[in-house]
């Protein structure tokens, strides 16, 4: 079953946080699907932003372009002038500010409509003494399922504790010493976004054809495990790199862009979000034997550089007579700004399917005459929501082994 949605995160009190009175979420919107489509638009372009930042890094790496654009979003209900401005920008909002969280909900309501292996969290802590208005309460929880969560005013350590249990209440693992590390003792706010992914493919892969097999690293040909079995696919080579498509449960695609060996990077310098989202369209059906490697990944927990880097600055500034954040439709005094946005977004590829998926079906015995597809060296990937095209997670793969 598929369980999307916005929740807060709740937890007691007595050193803890607590929450403010919950507001239900809505159950259906008036948003258009050209509106909804423009949101799922905007994530791709704001997926690739992200990915081009993370991808100057080394390694591989993965995360939501969902549950952060999400998490913004619901911290946009708040924000005014130039700070609102700003997230708009980032976010690629095109629409009305109210038909942007309209169309928002729309898109995750029609996520969680569907039977599968997606949970999605979004939860805002703020300082005890902070004055929460009720107009950002009500429109928060009914758009994004979010209320605030409340954490003691004290030390970084006390408040990471505070935060870091709440987030353990909703399965999010975020430890405390990580947490503590982007706090101070003028801190306010702050965000977090956790997505999981766990849906089993539609017919698995075989458990005993798992093996040792070479994957040509950019450097030099690595051992890893890889997953081998006769699923369907999606299939196109495109010319200069194939793409490939495995379906699982809850209407899910485990999408892979595979640039032919030793032309990744030239590839990742062509990445748009165009390709990236015109890529899965009009692939040819077939039963093919794949290879693929297992995989465990994580997201990058801490994201405020990140977000800064795209122009988003003014959100993580103490508001001063001239700049600094304007959060003044999410609360009255004192003035407030957002620490950090921390994300959750790990995704584990098994024989079974994606994350801690059972399996859903027998494994195919291979025949003569099968196509062959093997992911044996980097490439991108993305788990995409078939009947929305939201982005869910987005990542790439250099080196299974580290």
């Amino acid at each position: 079953m598929i369980l999307v949605g916005v929740t807060a995160l709740l937890a007691g009190c007595g050193g803890g946080t607590r929450s403010s009175p919950a507001v239900p979420r809505e159950t259906e919107t008036d948003a258009t699907p050209v509106a909804v489509d423009s949101v799922v638009a905007a994530d791709a372009e704001f997926a690739l932003r992200v990915y081009d930042l993370l991808a100057e890094g080394e390694g591989n790496f993965v995360f939501s372009p969902y549950g952060l654009a999400t998490a913004l979003s619901a911290v946009a209900v708040g924000a005014r002038t130039t700070t609102l401005a700003q997230l708009q920008t980032v976010l690629g909002v095109d629409l009305a500010d109210g038909e942007w969280h309209k169309a928002r909900s729309e898109l995750g309501l029609g996520v969680e409509s569907t039977d599968g292996g997606v949970d999605a969290d979004t939860a805002l802590f703020v300082r005890e003494d902070v004055n929460v208005l009720a107009s950002y309460s009500e429109l928060a929880g009914r758009q994004y399922g979010v209320r605030p969560e409340f954490f003691p005013v004290g030390s970084p350590s006390e408040q990471a504790e505070a935060i870091s249990a709440a987030l353990e209440a909703s399965n999010v693992t975020i430890d405390a010493l990580t947490v503590a590390g982007s706090l101070t003792e003028e801190t306010t706010a702050v965000a977090s976004s956790a997505v999981d992914v766990g849906a089993a493919w539609l017919i698995p892969f075989d458990p005993a054809r798992t093996r040792e097999a070479e994957f040509a690293t950019r450097d030099e040909p690595v051992q890893v495990e890889m997953l081998e079995g006769v699923v369907p696919v999606g299939f196109d080579d495109a010319g200069g790199y194939e793409v490939l498509s495995i379906s699982a449960e809850g209407d899910l695609d485990f999408v892979v862009l595979l640039p032919a060996e030793g032309r990744f990077d030239e590839f990742e310098d062509l990445l748009d979000a165009d390709l990236l989202t015109g890529a899965a369209a009009d692939l040819e059906p077939e039963e093919a034997l794949v290879t693929l490697p297992s995989l465990s990944l994580s997201a990058p927990v801490a994201n405020q550089a990140t977000f800064s880097e795209l122009g988003l600055d003014e959100l993580f500034e103490p508001p001063m007579s001239t700049g600094g954040a304007d959060l003044t439709g999410l609360a009255a005094l004192p003035v407030m700004y957002l620490d950090e946005v921390f994300a959750s977004a790990p995704l584990d590829i098994t024989a079974a399917g994606l994350g801690t998926a059972g399996t859903a079906a027998d494994p195919v015995a291979p025949v003569a005459g099968l196509a062959e597809h093997a992911v044996d060296r980097p490439f991108v990937f993305a788990v995409v929501h078939q009947p929305t095209g939201a982005l869910i997670l987005l990542g790439r793969v250099l080196d299974p082994s580290t």
